[in-house]
């Protein structure tokens, strides 16, 4: 029982890494474009809109990164979709009663594989993006990088010491 109460903690440990990857440094997309008033996005975060927001965009630069993200919003939501399920998939293959280091393996792989297509897409996106931005811009997007990944480190950090706390305080 102490196992299954212990891989019960670290996967919702886990999945709150992954949560705060995600959202890390968001911003209320209610707040900044009013849509709270249509209902339509309540509560969603969006690190990414801020990110936008904040390279202060011509509007003709806006109208060309609009048209960039629309011609791949389906290529990428299918790859999303793909991922999410190699993921579910993976962490099925991973909690399943019977241990079966092939099937996780291969679920990994398979997983893998889906976030290898996903980060092609991306990386397509961004050069696409990058060419439509000033060299202020690139460096503002820089920059927001960097912080990003220092706060999605930070946390990761503290994840990992409340994860050590908790195995202290409970034998280990």
């Amino acid at each position: 029982m102490m196992c299954k109460n212990r891989k019960s903690f670290l996967a919702v440990a886990l999945l709150a890494a992954l949560c705060a990857t995600v959202f890390v440094g968001g911003l209320n997309v209610n707040k900044a474009y009013g849509f709270a008033a249509a209902g339509a996005a309540d509560g969603i975060e969006a690190p990414f809109l801020k990110f936008m927001l904040g390279l202060k965009l011509s509007d003709s630069q806006k109208q060309q990164i609009a048209a960039i993200l629309k011609s791949y919003r389906q290529t990428m939501g299918s790859s999303i979709a793909t991922v999410a399920e190699a993921k579910k998939n993976l962490c099925d293959a991973i909690h399943s009663t019977a241990y079966d280091e092939s099937k996780v393996r291969q679920a990994a792989k398979t997983a893998a594989a889906a976030e290898e297509e996903l980060a092609v897409l991306r990386a397509q996106v961004a050069a696409q993006v990058q060419g439509v931005l000033s060299a202020e811009q690139l460096a503002a997007a820089t920059q927001f990088r960097t912080d990003m990944y220092a706060r999605v480190k930070s946390k990761m950090q503290n994840i990992h010491s409340i994860v050590d706390l908790w195995i202290s305080n409970n034998g280990g």
